[in-house]
C-alpha cells in the first residue's frame, strides 16, 4: 500500500533591504539604482526566484534596476524591493532614499566695459555705494542690484548666465544674486563693481564673478564772452552776460568783478568788468588765470568772442574783460537835507540856563545846539567833489563854506539859515541846490524840580492859599532864565487836568485849601517857558489844623501813614508812586530821601502799593548777564534774596537764559523795557525770606492794613532794580553822577586799508586780551550801508542790527575766548572814502562802551587799526606833514622789482601815480603839491607784487 505525501512550500521569504540609500544625482538624467544597491541579504530555504524593485507608490513595473532623475531631488523617496522564492512567495521590504545633488553651478565672466560719461547721466548707474567717502571699494560697502536699476544693469551690460548639473526644466530653474559697488567723481567720471553669482534648487551656490565698469570723463563745453557797450549817462548799462554751455559732464562757473576808471578823450569813464571762469573739473587751487586777449576793432572795440574745449582741455581758470564807456554830459542832480528844527540841547544838560554854558556855542550847549545840512547828489558818476555854502536866512550872509557834502553850525533859539550845495562830477558837469530857510526854536520842555511836599496850617478862617511858586525848588530850562518861568498849579479836585499849553496857561498859579482838604493833598506843578513848552510833577500839601479852625473836625478821627523806601545797599529810591487805597484813595511820589506820607480816616483798613516803571536801563550792563551767567552754571551762586528778583528779568520765579536773552534785547536796545515786569519791584521791609530762591517765593509787595487806630510811620519798602545785580543802579538824585573808574582798556583791533565809497568791506575784529576779559559792549559806528555781522565768538543774539541803516550797530556779549580769536565780522558797503580807520570807530550813542577783566573790573573799550606790513615792506610817513611846497615820502621794500606809489583825494579819486623799479631797502619819492592840483587831506598807497600800504597826509594853502 502507498501513502501520498504532498510537501507544500507556503512560507514567505526573507526580504531584507539596507537601512537607507544615499544616491547623488550627476545631471539631469540621474542616477540608476541596481537591486545589488538594495538587498542586505534577502534569503529563502527552498531558493529565491527572483528580486525586483521599483520606486515606492509609482505603480511601475517590478525591475532589476530603477532611475531616480531630477525630479525626486527634493522630495522624499522610498524604494522598495519584491523577494519571491521558486514557489511564488512574495516578500517586500523597502528603504528610504535619500537624493542629493552635490554640484555646484558654474557661471560664466562678462567683459569689463569702459564707456565715455555723456552716455551715462548721472544717477542712472545707482546710488554712491562709498560710505566712508575715501573713494575706495570695500567689501563692507556691497550694495543689492534690485528692481529697475537691476533691468538696467542686465540691459546696459549683459545678463550674466550660468550653468547647473541639472539643467532639465523640471530639475528646477537657477536662481541670481547680483551686487555693485560705485564710487563717482566730479565730472561724470564713476567706477563700478558688480558681481554676480547662482543657486541652484538645491542650495548650491557658485563663486562670485565681478564684473568692472568704468565711466570716463570727457569735455564738450562752450564759453561766449560779451561785446562791449558805449552809452550816455541814464542810459541802462547791460547786465552780466556771459553764456557758458556745459557738457554732460562738464562743471563750468563765473563770477564778475568790476572796476571803475576815470579817462579823457571820448567817454568820462569806462568800467572794466572782468569775467572769471573755472572749470571746476581741471582747476588747482592757486592757478593762475589765462588772459584771454580781447580781439578789438575801431577804438578798441570788441564783438566779444567764443571759447571751446578744443585745446583748453588742461586749463582750468580763465578772465576775459569787457569795456562798458559812459559818455556824460548830465549834471549831478543835488538834493539838499535840511536839519530838523528843534533845540534840544546836547544830552538834555542838565544845568539851567545862564549859569554855565554863557556863550553860545559852547559845551555843554543849552540854548544851542549842533546842526547839520547833508546833500546827495544823483549822477552816473561816483567821484563827486562838493562846495558848500551856509548863509543867514534873515541878512543873506555866508556864514560858512566847505568842500564836502556835510556842514555844521551850531545854532541858537530863533536864528535861520539856508543851505547850498555844489556838485562837480569827473566829467566836468557840475549842479547845484538850495535848501528851505530853516529857523531854529526851542523845543525842549522845561524841567520841573519841586519839593517833596510841603505842610501848611488853615488860617482862623479855614482857609490857606498854597502858591505853585511856593513848591518850586530849582526848576529850570534850557533856554529861559529860572526867573522868567511860568508856575501854575492844579489839583484833581478842581477838575480835569489840561492836557494842551492854553489849558496849563489857564490854571491859577495859586490854589485855596480849606476844611475838607485837611490831610494829603497831591497837586501838580506845571512849568512853562518862554516858547511854550511844558511840563509838570507831582507832589503833595498836607493841609493842617494843628489850632482847630475846623470845629466840626475832631482830634483822633485820622492817621498818618509814612514810610521809606530803600534799595538793596540802604539808598533812599526816589520817584516811586506809592498808591494808598481803601475808604479813599491817594497817591504821593517819593523824593531824594525816598519817604512817603499819607492822611487818612482812622478806623478803616488800607492797602499801600509802592510802583516805578521808568528807565529800565538805569543799572543794567553786560556785567549783569556775567554775573546771572555765573549763577545759572553754579559757578558763583547769588549771596542776597534780593539779586534772584534783580535776576529774575521776565518775573517766572526762575532764573534761566530767557531771562539773560531778555536783558541783553534790552542792552542791545532792542526793546525798550521788560516784558511782563516793571522796571523796579518793591518788597514789604519786614518780610523775611525762607527759601534758597526768592524770586520763587511768594513774597509781599505791598503792605495791607488792618483798622488804621492811629499813626504809623513805618511802612517801609526795599526796592529792587530789576537786571541790576550787581547794585549799581542810581536810586536818587542825590546820589549825583556815577564815577566812572576803569582799570584799564580791552582793546579790539582789525587791520586797516584805504577803501573807496561804493566798494564792499569786510572788517574782522580780535583782541589779544579777550581771554582776560569776561564780556563787553559797545556802539559799533561806521560810514556804510547793507551791513551784515559775520559770526565768530559773538553769535547774532549778541547784536542789533535794527540800526545799520544809519550805519550804527550796537553789541552785548559774555563769555570764554581765546586770544586773538575773531569776535566777529561785518560786511558793508563803504558810503565815503578813506581809511578803514577813519570810516569805523567805537562809541556809546546806543549802548554803553566798557567791558569787564576776569576780577569783574570796569574796562574801557578802543579800537584801534593796524596796517598789513610784511617783514622787510614798510611805508613811512611824508615829511615834512602837513606840507605846502614838496613831501618826501620814504618806503622800504624787501627785496627790488616795481611798484606803484598813488596819491588820491578824499573820494578816492587818483591825483597822481608813479611807476617805477626800486631797490631792494630804502627808496623815496618827492612829490610837489601843484602836481596833485588838490589841497586838505589827501592819502597816498604804495603796492609792490606782495604787498600794499596807506597813509595820510596833509596839504596846506
Amino acid at each position: 500500500a502507498y501513502q501520498l505525501i504532498t510537501i507544500v512550500d507556503d512560507t514567505k521569504p526573507s526580504a531584507a533591504c539596507v537601512d537607507q540609500l544615499n544616491v547623488s544625482v550627476p545631471n539631469e538624467w540621474g542616477a540608476r539604482v541596481s537591486v545589488e544597491d538594495i538587498d542586505a541579504g534577502s534569503y529563502d530555504a527552498c531558493g529565491i526566484a527572483s528580486r525586483l524593485i521599483r520606486i515606492k507608490g509609482s505603480g511601475d513595473a517590478w525591475a532589476e534596476f530603477v532611475n531616480i532623475g531630477c525630479e525626486y531631488v527634493h522630495p522624499d523617496l522610498q524604494i522598495e524591493m519584491q523577494v519571491l522564492d521558486k514557489k511564488g512567495n512574495e516578500n517586500i521590504c523597502w528603504i528610504d532614499v535619500l537624493v542629493e545633488d552635490k554640484i555646484n553651478p558654474i557661471c560664466t565672466p562678462l567683459a569689463d566695459i569702459t564707456e565715455d560719461c555723456t552716455k551715462y547721466h548721472d544717477g542712472e548707474l545707482g546710488a554712491s555705494t562709498d560710505a566712508d567717502e575715501d573713494l575706495e571699494m570695500e567689501s563692507s560697502e556691497w550694495a543689492a542690484l534690485e528692481g529697475d536699476l537691476l533691468a538696467f544693469y542686465n540691459a546696459e551690460f549683459g545678463n550674466p548666465t550660468c550653468e547647473d548639473n541639472l539643467a532639465a526644466e523640471e530639475c528646477g530653474e537657477l536662481t541670481y544674486e547680483q551686487q555693485y559697488q560705485l564710487v563717482k567723481w566730479p565730472c561724470g567720471e564713476a567706477k563700478v563693481s558688480r558681481r554676480y553669482r547662482a543657486k541652484d534648487w538645491s542650495g548650491n551656490v557658485s563663486g562670485w564673478i565681478t564684473q568692472t565698469i568704468t565711466i570716463e570723463s570727457s569735455q564738450d563745453w562752450k564759453i561766449t564772452f560779451p561785446e562791449d557797450w558805449e552809452g550816455a549817462c541814464g542810459d541802462l548799462a547791460p547786465a552780466e552776460s556771459i553764456v557758458i554751455e556745459n557738457g554732460a559732464c562738464d562743471l563750468l562757473g563765473y563770477e564778475v568783478t568790476e572796476k571803475q576808471f576815470d579817462i579823457p578823450g571820448d567817454a568820462c569813464f569806462k568800467i572794466e568788468r572782468t569775467y572769471h571762469v573755472i572749470n571746476w573739473c581741471k582747476y588747482v587751487a592757486g592757478d593762475d588765470p589765462v588772459q584771454i586777449a580781447r580781439v578789438e576793432g575801431d577804438h578798441g572795440y570788441s564783438e566779444g568772442l567764443m571759447v571751446t574745449n578744443e585745446g583748453n582741455e588742461d586749463k582750468g581758470y580763465w578772465t576775459y574783460i569787457q569795456v562798458l564807456k559812459v559818455h556824460d554830459d548830465v549834471a549831478p542832480v543835488v538834493t539838499v537835507v535840511d536839519p530838523e528844527p528843534c533845540i534840544n540841547g546836547i544830552e538834555y544838560d542838565a544845568i539851567p540856563y545862564g549859569e554855565e554854558d554863557v556863550t553860545p556855542g559852547a559845551s555843554p550847549f543849552e540854548c544851542d545846539e549842533p546842526k547839520t545840512w547833508t546833500a546827495i547828489a544823483t549822477d552816473c558818476s561816483s567821484n563827486i567833489s562838493w562846495v558848500g555854502k551856509l548863509f543867514n536866512a534873515e541878512t543873506g550872509a555866508l556864514v560858512q563854506e566847505v568842500t564836502t557834502n556835510e556842514i555844521t553850525q551850531i545854532v541858537s533859539n530863533k536864528e535861520s539859515y539856508f543851505a547850498e550845495f555844489w556838485a562837480y562830477d569827473n566829467c566836468g558837469n557840475s549842479g547845484g541846490g538850495k535848501g528851505e530857510p530853516v529857523k531854529f526854536w526851542d523845543c525842549k520842555k522845561p524841567t520841573p524840580y519841586v519839593l517833596n511836599g510841603i505842610a501848611i496850617e488853615l488860617m482862623e478862617t479855614g482857609m490857606i492859599q498854597t502858591w505853585a511858586t511856593d513848591l518850586n525848588q530849582n526848576s529850570f530850562d534850557n533856554c529861559t532864565d529860572q526867573s522868567k518861568l511860568d508856575f501854575r498849579i492844579w489839583a484833581d479836585f478842581l477838575g480835569d487836568a489840561p492836557s494842551d499849553l492854553e489849558g496849563v496857561q489857564a490854571l491859577g498859579k495859586v490854589i485855596t485849601f480849606d476844611c475838607a482838604r485837611v490831610g494829603t493833598n497831591v497837586v501838580y506843578i506845571y512849568v512853562i517857558d518862554e516858547e511854550g513848552n511844558w511840563d509838570f510833577a507831582q507832589t503833595y500839601v498836607i493841609v493842617q489844623d494843628n489850632m482847630n479852625a475846623c470845629e466840626n473836625v475832631e482830634p483822633g478821627d485820622g492817621g498818618m501813614v509814612a514810610g521809606t523806601i530803600v534799595n538793596p545797599q540802604g539808598e533812599n529810591v526816589e520817584s516811586v508812586e506809592v498808591s494808598i487805597a481803601g475808604a479813599a484813595t491817594e497817591t504821593a511820589t517819593t523824593g531824594a530821601d525816598g519817604s512817603f506820607i499819607f492822611m487818612m480816616a482812622a478806623g478803616e483798613n488800607y492797602t499801600v502799593t509802592p510802583t516805578k516803571d521808568i528807565n529800565p536801563l538805569n543799572g543794567v550792563s553786560t556785567f549783569d548777564l556775567v554775573l546771572i551767567s555765573k549763577h545759572i552754571l553754579g559757578i558763583t551762586q547769588f549771596d542776597s534774596p534780593y539779586k534772584y528778583i534783580a535776576a529774575d528779568v521776565n518775573k517766572s520765579g526762575s532764573i534761566t537764559a530767557f531771562d539773560m536773552v531778555q536783558l541783553r534785547q534790552l542792552i542791545l536796545n532792542i526793546t525798550t523795557e521788560f516784558p511782563g515786569n516793571d522796571s523796579w519791584r518793591f518788597v514789604d521791609a519786614s518780610h523775611q525770606f525762607t527759601s534758597a530762591n526768592a524770586a520763587a517765593e511768594d513774597f509781599s509787595e505791598f503792605y495791607t492794613i488792618n483798622t488804621l487806630a492811629g499813626d504809623m510811620e513805618n511802612v517801609d519798602f526795599v526796592g529792587v532794580k530789576i537786571g541790576d545785580v550787581n547794585g549799581n543802579a542810581k536810586a536818587n538824585s542825590l546820589l549825583g553822577a556815577e564815577t566812572r573808574s576803569t582799570n584799564g582798556a580791552l582793546t579790539l583791533t582789525a587791520t586797516d586799508r584805504f577803501v573807496e565809497a561804493g566798494e564792499t568791506v569786510t572788517v574782522a575784529f580780535t583782541a589779544a586780551d579777550i581771554a582776560n576779559a569776561q564780556g563787553y559792549q559797545f556802539t559799533l559806528n561806521f560810514a556804510g550801508q547793507d551791513a551784515k555781522i559775520g559770526e565768530g565768538v559773538a553769535k547774532a543774539a549778541n547784536f542789533n542790527t535794527q540800526l545799520a541803516e544809519r550805519g550804527v550797530i550796537a553789541t552785548s556779549w559774555n563769555g570764554e575766548a581765546t586770544a586773538n580769536d575773531v569776535l566777529f565780522s561785518m560786511t558793508f558797503n563803504a558810503t565815503a572814502s578813506g581809511l578803514l580807520s577813519e570810516l569805523v570807530s567805537v562809541s556809546s550813542d546806543i549802548t554803553t562802551a566798557e567791558a569787564y577783566n576776569t576780577d569783574g573790573e570796569l574796562l574801557d573799550v578802543n579800537l584801534e587799526f593796524s596796517a598789513v606790513e610784511t617783514a622787510g615792506f614798510e611805508l613811512g610817513q611824508n615829511s615834512p606833514n602837513p606840507f605846502n611846497g614838496a613831501t618826501v615820502i620814504g618806503f622800504n621794500l624787501p627785496m627790488a622789482g616795481s611798484a606803484t606809489l598813488t596819491v588820491m583825494d578824499a573820494q578816492g579819486k587818483v591825483l597822481k601815480a608813479i611807476t617805477a623799479d626800486y631797490a631792494k631797502g630804502a627808496n623815496q619819492v618827492s612829490v610837489n603839491a601843484n602836481e596833485l592840483g588838490a589841497t586838505g587831506v589827501l592819502y597816498y598807497q604804495l603796492e609792490s607784487a606782495d604787498n600794499v600800504a596807506t597813509k595820510k597826509m596833509i596839504i596846506i594853502e
